[in-house]
């Protein structure tokens, strides 16, 4: 296959933002056929493992869950969060926050699930990472550690909530 041009790859991320904004095409096949083309330039032009690609994963991840396809998510957004958890080399060992925020988008995708044990571990991992990454009361830490109270509570440990 060709390589693909640069341009050809901005017209493809237009044409998938546009049917994004639109409200969720009723052909989902041709937004998922524009948001591959993308990824495979991206792929093909970056790297499977350059921050843009991996950004476009998790947005392909992002995706496929709002469309009901939750395998195809946990797979994107499993894929997106490896790819960061290889990247990082932080001297600090705080987890960059596109880990981070996959993280959290994997917990919510569980939750959905109702996959309370897979949830509560990807919340704790996300508010490990937010409290090395940011201050204890920076809103993002403040929100991981909303999330992990709700599991809690879910799973009738009050204690911990």
């Amino acid at each position: 296959m060709q390589r693909p041009r640069l341009g050809t790859l901005r017209f493809f991320l237009r044409l998938m933002q546009l049917g994004v904004s639109i409200g969720r095409m009723e052909n989902t096949s041709v937004l998922r056929s524009c948001t591959r083309v993308h990824l495979f330039g991206r792929e093909t032009i970056l790297g499977p493992s350059h921050i843009s690609t991996l950004q476009s994963v998790h947005n392909i991840g992002v995706l496929c869950q709002d469309q009901g396809d939750l395998k195809s998510a946990e797979e994107m957004f499993q894929r997106a969060l490896e790819g960061h958890e290889m990247a990082s080399n932080e001297d600090d060992g705080s987890p960059p926050m596109e880990t981070l925020d996959t993280l959290q988008s994997l917990a919510n995708l569980y939750r959905i699930q109702n996959q309370l044990e897979k949830v509560e571990h990807m919340c704790q991992r996300a508010l490990s990472g937010y409290k090395k990454a940011l201050t204890a009361d920076h809103p993002s830490t403040l929100n991981a550690i909303h999330n992990l109270g709700n599991i809690y509570w879910a799973q009738h440990q009050l204690d911990a909530a």
